[in-house]
């Protein structure tokens, strides 16, 4: 996780905990990946709503007391709320394309030298 405002690097292994920072809740990351790119959530727990259109409206896991909901969207712009009673996350996208251009690079992340890394303890 890269975090601008402190300059910080958090590097730590795939898994529910990663987001947990930044998040106040843990998802895993297969979640958030789902979350980000319109897809309904499909981890243990999970049910998800829809309406018209293929993508979900919302998602929630009852037992974790997590709801996620995508609103607002409007050609490329969209907004995600994560809830949790540990705090709440909106996420206003205001260019987002589901297409990859360039697979490649996908994961790959130039940090600069000004920031500090930080390795998470699971």
């Amino acid at each position: 996780m890269l975090d601008l405002s402190s300059k910080r690097l958090y590097r730590a292994k795939n898994g529910k905990k990663l987001f947990s920072r930044a998040l106040s809740v843990e998802l895993e990351p297969s979640s958030v990946f789902n979350i980000l790119f319109d897809e309904p959530i499909q981890d243990k727990g999970w049910s998800c709503g829809f309406k018209k259109s293929e993508a979900p409206t919302s998602c929630e896991n009852k037992k974790q007391n997590i709801k996620v909901v995508w609103s607002e969207r409007v050609n490329d712009k969209k907004t995600v709320d994560i809830t949790h009673p540990n705090g709440e996350v909106q996420i206003l996208f205001t260019s987002f394309s589901n297409e990859v251009k360039n697979p490649q690079k996908v994961f790959n992340l130039k940090v600069p030298k000004s920031f500090k890394t930080y390795k998470l303890r699971e």
